[in-house]
């Protein structure tokens, strides 16, 4: 089996956000990192497909519903 080359990236998160991603990561049995690469993967992919004009913060929808998720949010 071969696995795909990957390129590393350095994103700095405040602490509060590091402790919500850690958790998060620990309840859906994923890394940290398999997180981070879904959520760049489908903001990336939201772009393209809005020819590359945004509005920040960016939003999310889950995909098992339409509650919307803020880009930033206060905790």
């Amino acid at each position: 089996m071969k696995i795909a080359k990957t390129d590393a990236v350095t994103v700095r998160l405040e602490r509060d956000l590091k402790r919500r991603l850690a958790q998060a990561a620990i309840k859906l049995d994923l890394s940290e990192n398999d997180i981070v690469r879904h959520a760049v993967r489908a903001a990336v992919n939201a772009i393209e497909a809005n020819d590359y004009k945004i509005e920040l913060p960016l939003e999310m929808s889950l995909a098992k519903g339409s509650r919307q998720i803020a880009g930033t949010r206060d905790r």
